[in-house]
């Protein structure tokens, strides 16, 4: 039986147009089309893996060509490749991917007050006494001529927060103290700041400290000097010699005031 693609095609070959009307005319017979053929509805993936095991491979019948079989595979190789080839999704922010542990030094440091100097050192490790750390800043000021003093200390802790969308590296913790240290400077009568230790100079200023001599502080008007931390001191009493030569220039401004 010829359908109706198949006369189309061979009163074309004979020269005669024909065409097929998009409207059924009233009376007319109706168009013999080709047979659509009947393609099932593809299964949700997830009872497909759950049964991917348990079920054997169907198999295409060999009589299934031209356009059903071409559609029928078009949705078998489209259902098999969301089996075989799931996404990946990354669990990982892209703020922790390119954060290293390099990026964000962790640190803390003693920010000692007293009346006429702001003392900044390396935070307290455990095995230090605080009473006993207090006592001897308070008796080497003494000494250095600025008098009893009532000493009062807190930390400053990087990073400050576990945000890592936020920029936790060492040019960050070098702003935030620094910012930290210009408004503490501006409740000071007397700018000085005593520097004490590697790790508070390498925070406090980018560029290397001379040991014993007075710099002045980025664009404040504070003047900076630079010596071994305290906390060494109550390690090797025998540093406490060599801090001693290094506030020299400390001593004879203290006992002007």
């Amino acid at each position: 039986m010829v359908n109706e693609l198949q006369r189309l095609g061979y009163l074309k070959a004979m020269g005669v147009d024909a065409y097929v009307p998009r409207l059924q005319l009233p009376g007319a017979l109706a168009s013999r089309l080709c047979a659509v053929p009947h393609i099932e509805e593809p299964v949700p993936a997830e009872f497909v893996a759950a049964s991917l095991h348990s079920m054997p491979a169907e198999k295409v019948p060999v009589a299934a060509k031209g356009h059903a079989a071409a559609a029928h595979a078009l949705f078998v190789d489209d259902h098999d490749n969301r089996i075989r080839k799931p996404v990946a999704a990354s669990t990982m922010a892209p703020a922790e991917i390119q954060q290293t542990s390099q990026d964000a030094p962790q640190f803390s440091l003693s920010i000692v007050r007293a009346s006429n100097l702001l003392i900044i050192d390396a935070g307290l490790e455990g095995h230090v006494n605080p009473q006993d750390y207090l006592q001897l800043l308070h008796n080497m000021l003494f000494a250095l001529g600025a008098g009893k003093q009532q000493l009062s200390i807190d930390a400053f802790v990087w990073p400050m927060n576990k945000n890592n969308q936020i920029d936790q590296g060492e040019i960050a913790a070098r702003q935030t103290l620094g910012a930290f240290l210009a408004k503490q400077a501006d409740q000071m009568s007397k700018r000085y700041f005593l520097v004490m230790g590697d790790l508070a100079c390498r925070y406090v200023s980018r560029d290397p400290l001379p040991v014993g001599e007075f710099v002045k502080y980025g664009q404040l008007d504070v003047q900076l000097i630079r010596t071994q931390s305290a906390s060494q001191m109550l390690i090797e009493p025998s540093v406490k010699l060599e801090v001693w030569r290094d506030l020299g220039p400390l001593h004879r401004v203290l006992k002007q005031i």
